[in-house]
C-alpha cells in the first residue's frame, strides 16, 4: 500500500497527526509517545491507519526537511494506479525487443556519486591517435513512461526528482528510477545511445543515435576515478573498462580546451555539501570542490545535449516533432553598463591599473572589444589580488538571467552554443523524457502526434517550475544548517564566540554579502542593525562597488572581513553578524 507521511500535533487537547501533503487528519493513540512535531510514516488499509512509526524526531533536521517538502508540495508517495502500472512494466520490461541494437559487448561504465542509485548515463570510449569514438548511453525512460499512463501523468505533475540531504524524492517510482530504468551494474538495460566521433583535437566529426540494449560493466564513483587518475586506485587498472577511463581524461581535457576556444567563462567554484548526521538530528556543512573527473564527465554530457539539440533543430518545420530547448539569454546592455561602472568604482577605490582592470565590453580608449572570458583570463594572468578577483568573478555570474526551458531554439549564452537540450537526465527531468520521446518520433521509432504541441507547453511549464522548487528546498535546508551553526555561537559569551573570515562579494544599500572561507557559505551583514552598534550611517556609492560611512569606505568588493555572530531576530528570522576585524 502507498506510504504516507504526517506531522504529529495536538488538536482539541488530543494527540493526532495531519498528513503533510493532503491535510487528512490521522488518529494517533495518546499512549504512542509521539511528541508534537514528530514526523511519522503510515499506511491506510481499508481506510484504517496501520504501521505507524517515527521517521523524524520533533524539531530535528530531518523534520525540517519533511516540512520543506510539504511546503513545496513535493510528495514522495505514489498512488496505487502508478504502482500498479509500474508492476506491470517490471513484469514485462520489453528489453528483448528485436529492434534494439545489441551493444552488450561494450564494457560501459557509470560514474556518479558513491550513494547515487538513479543512474541515467553510461559511457564507453575508444581512442587511437587520430580519433575518439564515444558511446553515451542514456536510460530509455521514454519507452516506459508514455503519455496517457498514470506514470506519465504523475511524472508531469512532479516535473523532476528533488534532492535533499540524506535522500531523494524521485520523479519515477524507485522500481523504475533505481531499478528497471537505471543503468545498474551487470544487468541488461534499454538505452538511447549517442555515438559521437571526435577528431584528435576533440572536435565532433559525426553523431548518430540509436536505441540499444547495453550492460554496464561497473558502477564507479567520482572519488574512486579521481584517485585512479592520481595513481592511488590501482584496482581500476587493467579492467575491460580501463581504456574508457584513460580516454575520458584525454577527451575531457580536449573538450575543456574546445570550450575555452568558444570563450566559455571558467569558474573555479567551491561549494558546501549539507549532510545529515547519522541520527538525522542536525546538519553538517562540508566544504566541497569539484573534481577533475566531474568536469570531464560534465563535458561529455554537454556534447551529447548540444549534438541532440542540433539534430532536433535540423528537423525544423519539416516535422511535427516538438522540441524542448534549454536557452540562456545574453546579459542586457544596462547590466553591462552597471558592471562597467562598478569596475571603475573599484579602480578608483583600490587605485588599480585601469589598463588591466577596465573591461572592454565595447571598443574604447583601452583597446578593442573583449568578452568576459577574455577579460577574466587577462586578470588571472595579471596576478591580481585573489579576493578581489573572486568578487569580480562573482559579479560576472550575476550579469545574466537564469537559463530556462523553451519551445523556441535560442543560444545558450554561458555555454556559447547555438542550441542546447536536456537529453542527459531522462529519469530525473520530465523535459528529458519528453525530449527523448520527440527524438524517437523524429527517427520514426514512435508515431508522430500533433497533440504533443500542447503537451510540450505543460512540460516546459513544469520543468521551469521544478527548478524553482529545488531552489526553495535548498534554501530551506541551508537556512536550518546556518541556524544550527550560528545558534551554537550565540549560546557562548561574546568573548568566546568563534570568528568567521570571508570576502565581500557584493554590496547593496541595506546589506553586505560575504562569502565565508569555512564553511564556504554566503552570509549577510545587515547595515541597519550594524548602525545601532556603531552609530554610523551607511551609504551605497553610486558605482555599487562599496559602502561608505561619512568619508570612509567601510565595505568594498574584495575586502576581507572577520565576522562574529551578534544576535538573532525572531521577528525577522535573521542572524545579525558584525565585523570584528577589517583588513
Amino acid at each position: 500500500m502507498p506510504e504516507r507521511f504526517a506531522r504529529v500535533c495536538t488538536l482539541d487537547e488530543r494527540i493526532c497527526a495531519v498528513d503533510l501533503f493532503n491535510s487528512q487528519r490521522i488518529p494517533v493513540s495518546d499512549d504512542a509517545g509521539y511528541a508534537p512535531g514528530t514526523i511519522i510514516k503510515y499506511t491506510l488499509i481499508n481506510g484504517r491507519v496501520s504501521l505507524t512509526f517515527v521517521v523524524a524526531g520533533a524539531d530535528s533536521a530531518l523534520a525540517v526537511i519533511w516540512q520543506a517538502l510539504s511546503d513545496c508540495g513535493v510528495d514522495p508517495a505514489f498512488n496505487e494506479d502508478v504502482l500498479t502500472e509500474v508492476q506491470e512494466i517490471v513484469d514485462n520490461p520489453g528489453i528483448d525487443d528485436a529492434s534494439l541494437a545489441d551493444l552488450t559487448h561494450l564494457p560501459f561504465i557509470t560514474i556518479d556519486n558513491e550513494d547515487s542509485r538513479d543512474l541515467d548515463q553510461a559511457m564507453h570510449i575508444e581512442s587511437d591517435n587520430e580519433r575518439f569514438t564515444l558511446h553515451y548511453a542514456l536510460a530509455d525512460a521514454a519507452h516506459f513512461v508514455r503519455p496517457g499512463s498514470a506514470i506519465f501523468d504523475e511524472a508531469l505533475r512532479r516535473g523532476s526528482s528533488f534532492y535533499v540531504p540524506g535522500f531523494a524524492v524521485p520523479m519515477l517510482p524507485a522500481a523504475l528510477s533505481e531499478g528497471l530504468v537505471s543503468l545498474n551494474e551487470s544487468v541488461l538495460r534499454r538505452a538511447l545511445v549517442f555515438i559521437i566521433s571526435f577528431d584528435a583535437n576533440g572536435v565532433v566529426i559525426d553523431t548518430t543515435v540509436t536505441q540499444a540494449k547495453i550492460i554496464s560493466a561497473a558502477k564507479l564513483s567520482y572519488d574512486g576515478v579521481e584517485r585512479y587518475y592520481g595513481g592511488s586506485q590501482r584496482e581500476l587498472a587493467d579492467k575491460p573498462y580501463t581504456p574508457t577511463l584513460d580516454a575520458l581524461r584525454r577527451l575531457g581535457q580536449l573538450l575543456i580546451i574546445q570550450a575555452r576556444s568558444r570563450n566559455v567563462v571558467e569558474y573555479d567554484r567551491s561549494s558546501v555539501d549539507i549532510v545529515l548526521d547519522d541520527a538525522g538530528e542536525s546538519f553538517q556543512l562540508i566544504d566541497s570542490k569539484r573534481l577533475q573527473v566531474e568536469k570531464y564527465n560534465e563535458q561529455i554530457s554537454l556534447v551529447c545535449n548540444a549534438e541532440g539539440a542540433e539534430l532536433l533543430n535540423e528537423a525544423g518545420l519539416s516535422s511535427v516533432v516538438q522540441a524542448v530547448y534549454r536557452v540562456h539569454d545574453a546579459p542586457e546592455t544596462d547590466r553591462l553598463i552597471k558592471f562597467s561602472r562598478l569596475l571603475k568604482g573599484l579602480i578608483s577605490h583600490y587605485q588599480l591599473d585601469p589598463q588591466l582592470w577596465v573591461w572592454r565590453w565595447r571598443d574604447g580608449k583601452y583597446g578593442c572589444k573583449e568578452n568576459l572570458s577574455q577579460y577574466l583570463k587577462r586578470l588571472r594572468e595579471g596576478n591580481v589580488n585573489a579576493d578581489l578577483l573572486a568578487a569580480v568573478q562573482h559579479r560576472t555570474l550575476m550579469l545574466s538571467t537564469a537559463s530556462r526551458f523553451s519551445a523556441m531554439p535560442g543560444i545558450h549564452h554561458s555555454l556559447k552554443l547555438d542550441y542546447y537540450a536536456r537529453f542527459s537526465s531522462p529519469m530525473r527531468e520530465m523535459a528529458g523524457i519528453f525530449t527523448h520521446r520527440e527524438y524517437l518520433q523524429l527517427c520514426g521509432r514512435l508515431p508522430d502526434s500533433v497533440e504533443d504541441e500542447a503537451l510540450r507547453e505543460k512540460v516546459i511549464e513544469v520543468a521551469n517550475r521544478s527548478k524553482e522548487t529545488q531552489k526553495k528546498l535548498n534554501k530551506a535546508v541551508m537556512k536550518r544548517a546556518i541556524d544550527q551553526l550560528f545558534d551554537r555561537q550565540l549560546r557562548q559569551p561574546a568573548e568566546q564566540r568563534d570568528t568567521f573570515e570571508g570576502t565581500v562579494m557584493s554590496v547593496r544599500s541595506t546589506r553586505v554579502y560575504v562569502q565565508l572561507d569555512e564553511p564556504a557559505i554566503s552570509v549577510k551583514v545587515y547595515l541597519r542593525e550594524l548602525s545601532k552598534l556603531t552609530g554610523y550611517q551607511y551609504r551605497l556609492h553610486s558605482s555599487g562597488a562599496y559602502i561608505e560611512a561619512g568619508e570612509t569606505v567601510e565595505f568594498a568588493l574584495g575586502q576581507r572581513l572577520v565576522l562574529q555572530v551578534a544576535s538573532y531576530s525572531d521577528d525577522a528570522k535573521r542572524w545579525y553578524l558584525q565585523p570584528v576585524v577589517s583588513t
